[in-house]
């Protein structure tokens, strides 16, 4: 069993109450103190403000609904428990922390699916719902997932050069 300390839960921007809902419930605080977690600190959006009293478990809960950067934030947590939004998983990946990416069933034309297979089956990331949370808790194992590549820049310099340059049939429209 994994020990997390410091577990950061983050909505990013959007309003996902059901997570939120989840890692506050007792099941899921009893998990998280069985874990070792001391502190569970919430990002929580545009949801309502959890309101919540981890003492019954001795986890120092803290809340926040938005920073203009949370990097400090992921830099602290252990593991990282968020929605699955590309910026999140890259701001999270890019720190090399692991992340447990929780998919909201409840958006229309979700492409967040997409994006949490692609990762996943890459091994960077784990992903689940609400619905499967808890359990995803108990068994999610981050130190058997990959290191996220370090960004290149030039790749998209090489990219749009490919594009403006390289590209032969671009020529007959000049």
């Amino acid at each position: 069993m994994m020990k997390w300390t410091n577990v950061l839960v983050t909505v990013g921007s959007t309003r996902f109450d059901k997570l939120i809902a989840v890692m506050t419930n007792n099941q899921s605080l009893e998990v998280l103190s069985s874990m070792g977690c001391n502190n569970l600190n919430i990002q929580y959006g545009s949801s309502d403000c959890p309101s919540v009293i981890g003492t019954k478990f001795k986890i120092n809960i803290t809340t926040f609904d938005y920073k203009n950067n949370i990097d400090e934030d992921i830099r602290r947590a252990d593991v990282v428990v968020g929605h699955a939004g590309a910026g999140t998983a890259l701001e999270v990946l890019r720190q090399h922390k692991p992340l447990l990416m929780v998919i909201n069933d409840e958006l229309m034309s979700n492409h967040q699916k997409e994006l949490a297979n692609t990762l996943q089956s890459e091994e960077y990331l784990c992903y689940c719902y609400t619905n499967t949370l808890i359990n995803s808790l108990k068994y999610f194992n981050g130190k058997q997932l990959k290191s996220f590549p370090e960004a290149n820049p030039q790749l998209f310099a090489n990219y749009v050069d490919n594009i403006f340059f390289d590209n032969k049939d671009c020529d007959k429209y000049h």
